[in-house]
């Protein structure tokens, strides 16, 4: 911390003492920097950016790859080149852009040399690395959407390809912890997931009529994006089966007469065969008398069959209501009594 004036007198060999030389001014500095300080909190970034660093006092600041042994300045110097980075510090307390172009993977630390060459201790944030350059983007090879249905009759995880009737489907999956979730309908991008921990939810609006083709991509925490994950594949129907004109058909195959029988008509079948074809493949058939829910017929491809038991004496109002694969239910079909 001192400052020193060296200068010097010359006497000749007869005794003449000339006056005093010129001065060379010297200000001794044997002690280290404070360190640079970055962004005060660790930072993940690309090769082609730059990290943000000041120090209290003028001098140079060095990046180097955390596997470097430092001990003095010589170390840095000496260094691979991919294995750390400088920029001048020109001002005390202004910040500075230290480019990392050229630098390997990994994790690093921050020095700041001052003009004697001293040099100061690494600078530390809690909890790990001051610096990590990350050039290589997530891999989610395997990873899917899931899918909820919430709404309607047909309720839970659908299957890609499946349709819903579901306004607003609930998209999930997993992430690494610190890293965030883009939403895309094909190729537009419909926004960024919520993230709790190592899960991501979305909340995605389903048009009716309409296919969608959701996926997602992860980015880290340096900016790097992953490919897209696989499409999950959903079509919006928000409308029920039309069942207008439509009443089962009613089979008698007991007695001497027997086939399909006729509205009004009387048959001494204690089981009627009640039969018909569904609006859409993948539905299901609830059968009634009247507005008596008499179960669930059995369904094959587009057909559905039902055996419905009748009582000597009664009427019946045969009816039947569809409901299609997205969960909408039709209204009742009309009745054959």
């Amino acid at each position: 911390g001192e400052s020193y004036a060296f200068a010097y007198k010359e006497t000749d060999a007869a005794g003449n003492v000339s006056a005093l030389s010129e001065k060379l001014t010297i200000n001794a500095d044997t002690g280290a920097p404070t360190a640079a300080s970055g962004t005060g909190v660790a930072a993940f970034l690309k090769s082609s950016g730059a990290l943000s660093v000041s120090s209290a006092e003028a001098g140079t600041a060095y990046v180097v790859k955390s596997t470097v042994s430092v001990a003095g300045l010589s170390d840095i110097l000496s260094a691979d080149a991919s294995e750390w980075n400088e920029v001048a510090l020109p001002e005390a307390g202004a910040a500075v852009d230290l480019p990392l172009l050229g630098l390997k993977e990994g994790s690093y630390a921050l020095y700041v040399a001052d003009a004697a060459g001293n040099l100061s201790a690494a600078a530390s944030v809690p909890g790990g690395a001051l610096l990590t350059v990350d050039d290589t983007a997530p891999d989610i090879d395997g990873k899917t959407i899931t899918a909820t249905d919430d709404s309607g009759s047909v309720t839970g995880a659908l299957e890609s390809g499946a349709s819903s009737d579901d306004t607003v489907l609930s998209l999930s999956g997993t992430v690494t912890e610190g890293h965030t979730i883009r939403i895309y309908d094909g190729e537009t991008l419909l926004g960024s997931a919520t993230v709790s921990g190592t899960s991501w939810s979305y909340e995605a609006a389903v048009v009716d009529g309409t296919a969608h083709s959701f996926s997602y991509s992860e980015i880290d925490r340096a900016g790097n994006e992953s490919e897209k994950s696989a499409l999950f594949s959903v079509t919006g129907d928000t409308t029920a089966p039309d069942l207008e004109g439509k009443a089962p058909v009613v089979t008698d195959d007991v007695g001497a007469l027997t086939g399909a029988l006729s509205d009004g008509n009387a048959t001494d079948d204690t089981a009627l065969a009640l039969s018909g074809t569904l609006t859409a493949p993948g539905g299901t058939v609830e059968v009634f008398n009247g507005a008596t829910s008499l179960g669930a017929a059995t369904v094959s491809g587009d057909s559905w069959s039902f055996q419905a038991a009748v009582s000597d004496g009664e009427s019946y109002a045969f009816a039947y209501k569809e409901t299609d694969a997205a969960g909408n239910v039709s209204a009742l079909s009309e009745k054959l009594t």
